[in-house]
């Protein structure tokens, strides 16, 4: 019996894997890909993250491979991960998949079992490290059932060069991976229309006078709290990274931006405007992903789940942070507390150093302005 079984081996499941090989643990990494690198290795070949890397991987033992202040593609990613998993050691075993409620407790002697479908195995304590994006949202356009060209979820996208038959591409969704995925039809010389609900994309801007944006949310400590912003503007779906070339693109009207349709009728689309567009061949639907609700209940079988909600066993759910920051540094601070891992404690001590640091900065912040009052 293990007395730790990490499922999951991206940035935060290997984040865990190195916090337990300092305690001396006996454990070990699964994940269903061979190698590390967890949900990275889905995503299309031409992804390129939206922050650079001095924020996107912050283990001190990560080597990246290029410049901190570059905006790496997921190749780049994928190969850090490779690099530091196999560097540390890390005690991996791939091509292992979580079957559907796969994991369970037993109250008596106090372990997990966990199935897969290569062998069962057990553990004294479980980290799901599957992070935000391990299993796709499925939401249905109204008509879709009526479509005769191809439907793809963003997840099952790859690269434009796959798909050499396609004309015309309509891709759902307004963030970050819609507008890159339209992008990169566009320069394959298709034609592209971007639909999605509301009415405008916010366009924010990489660089302020100068620097990266994510150079003053890091040096502020706002990178956590970044997605807090965003849900109380109700923008969370509609913000964009960009340098200026995306919005350009769109300002120009080389990408047309419709609403969502309203019906779907072999080839042809009707948009909510009334207008049609025919001859379409492929729609990839960049919607997001489950909640992380729907993904524990997915793995978790019902008792279990009871158990976790009540935090009465030593199951941590980590890596669901909305940056690669925020999941590495929540993975290392859950894995630095393996041998008292409940979510209800974690929490508690997330919330104060979060609460502790705003002070302190209020108090520098004030005493600066006494002293500069008292020049006067």
């Amino acid at each position: 019996m293990k007395e730790l079984i990490i499922i999951g081996a991206g940035q935060s499941g290997i984040a865990c894997a190195i916090e337990a090989q300092k305690k001396n643990l006996n454990y070990l990494l699964i994940d269903k890909h061979d190698s590390f690198g967890g949900s990275w290795l889905d995503y299309p070949e031409k992804t390129r993250l939206f922050s650079p890397w001095f924020a996107s991987m912050p283990h001190k033992k990560a080597n990246r491979v290029n410049s901190p202040n570059e905006y790496p593609l997921r190749d780049d990613i994928s190969l850090c991960l490779q690099n530091l998993g196999t560097q540390e050691k890390v005690n991996f075993c791939g091509g292992v998949t979580l079957l559907k409620e796969g994991i369970s407790y037993n109250n008596q002697d106090k372990s997990f079992l966990i199935k897969t479908d290569v062998s069962n195995l057990r553990s004294r304590r479980v980290i799901l490290a599957l992070g935000p994006y391990s299993h796709i949202k499925n939401v249905n356009l109204q008509g879709e059932e009526n479509f005769k060209g191809i439907v793809k979820h963003a997840h099952l996208y790859k690269k434009p060069e796959k798909y050499p038959d396609v004309r015309k591409v309509v891709v759902v969704g307004s963030r970050n991976s819609a507008i890159q995925i339209a992008y990169d039809f566009l320069k394959n010389g298709k034609e592209v229309i971007l639909s999605f609900r509301g009415e405008k994309i916010f366009w924010i801007k990489k660089k302020i006078f100068g620097k990266f944006v994510h150079y003053f949310l890091h040096n502020l400590k706002l990178d956590y709290v970044i997605d807090f912003f965003r849900k109380i503007f109700s923008i969370q779906d509609k913000t964009v990274f960009d340098d200026g070339t995306y919005q350009s693109i769109f300002d120009s009207g080389k990408i047309l931006q419709k609403s969502l349709p309203v019906d779907i009728k072999g080839n042809d689309i009707t948009w909510e405007d009334g207008t049609v567009t025919n001859n379409v061949d492929l729609i990839i639907k960049a919607v997001g992903y489950e909640k992380q609700e729907i993904t524990l209940k997915r793995y978790i079988d019902e008792e279990t789940y009871t158990l976790f909600i009540k935090k009465k066993i030593p199951l941590i759910l980590c890596g669901m942070g909305k940056t690669v920051r925020s999941s590495v540094r929540w993975a290392e601070r859950n894995a630095k507390n393996l041998f008292i891992p409940t979510q209800s404690m974690l929490q508690k001590r997330s919330i104060t150093l979060f609460l502790v640091k705003i002070l302190k900065k209020c108090i520098r912040y004030l005493l600066l302005i006494k002293n500069k009052l008292s020049i006067y």
